[in-house]
């Protein structure tokens, strides 16, 4: 029975049965190369996916938007806004000055008054903004500023700003400033109670730290530390140095104001000649 069966299946294959083996075969090669050429693509694009990715990702990285970080302090990117600061000038200035000060510290005391003179000799053409930078250094600074800002509320910030540096060398070193401090409130005439209670607020101490924030925002290490239009400006020796800068600036401001319209009148005319050869 066995050597029936095996000389059964030794037996030829049938021309037919041999096509539709050959047919088999060739159905089953094809359907492998399809799956191998699947594959072949999957692989192609799943690379060109990834370097697309990785193109895009390197692009987003070279033209996004930096953090608003300035290390060497030579930009100003806190704006300016004259509504919630301390001004002294034409708010609508084309030239701002943004002066970054500590009450303890003597550079800021010797440019006070120069400050002060350029708001005068220039009150139109400039617009001066003070803002709070106590240095850690300076163990009454922090107070002497929410002396100010205290003042401020009750409309008297520029007067103790002017006193906090006459007076400088009298509460530099003292133990409780706050007691010499809020004696100079009520020299200037001001609500006492209220001075005190705004002194230590949440509010006062806020409007300082949101100064120094900008200020460690622009790269602001020292004091004082000017900017001028945005742009650092080294600290001028004397007025004199101080009020070429500021002079400058506002011709140049001027001269950029005045191209201006003198651009738009030339288009136009020159819009209007090309008209008439047409004609």
């Amino acid at each position: 029975m066995e050597n029936t069966q095996n000389n059964d299946q030794q037996q030829p294959l049938t021309k037919k049965q041999r096509r539709e083996l050959r047919k088999h075969e060739k159905h089953a090669a094809r359907e492998a190369e399809k799956q191998k050429q699947h594959k072949q693509k999957m692989i192609f694009w799943g690379g060109v996916i990834a370097v697309l990715v990785i193109a895009v990702f390197g692009i987003s990285r070279l033209t996004a938007k930096p953090i608003e970080l300035n290390p060497d302090g030579t930009v100003l990117t806190e704006k300016i806004d004259p509504s919630q600061e301390w001004t002294k000038g034409n708010p609508n200035a084309l030239v701002q000055l943004v002066e970054y000060s500590d009450f303890q510290c003597p550079f800021c005391a010797k440019q006070s008054p120069n400050v002060k003179r350029l708001t005068e000799e220039f009150s139109d053409g400039l617009l001066v903004v003070y803002r709070n930078f106590p240095l850690v250094g300076h163990t009454n600074a922090q107070d002497a500023a929410q002396a100010a800002e205290a003042a401020g509320i009750q409309g008297k910030f520029w007067e103790m700003h002017d006193l906090l540096f006459d007076r400088q060398k009298s509460w530099e070193n003292i133990r409780n400033p706050k007691e010499t401090f809020t004696s100079y409130a009520q020299e200037l005439g001001l609500n006492v109670e209220q001075f005190e209670k705004d002194y230590d607020s949440g509010e006062v101490k806020d409007r300082i730290n949101e100064d120094k924030k900008s200020g460690n925002v622009a790269g602001v290490t020292g004091t004082p530390a000017f900017y001028l239009n945005g742009r650092k400006l080294p600290n001028p020796e004397t007025y004199d140095e101080f009020a070429t800068r500021i002079r400058e600036a506002i011709r140049d401001e001027e001269l950029k104001q005045n191209l201006a319209p003198a651009t738009e009148e030339q288009a136009q005319t020159e819009e209007q000649t090309t008209d008439n050869k047409l004609e």
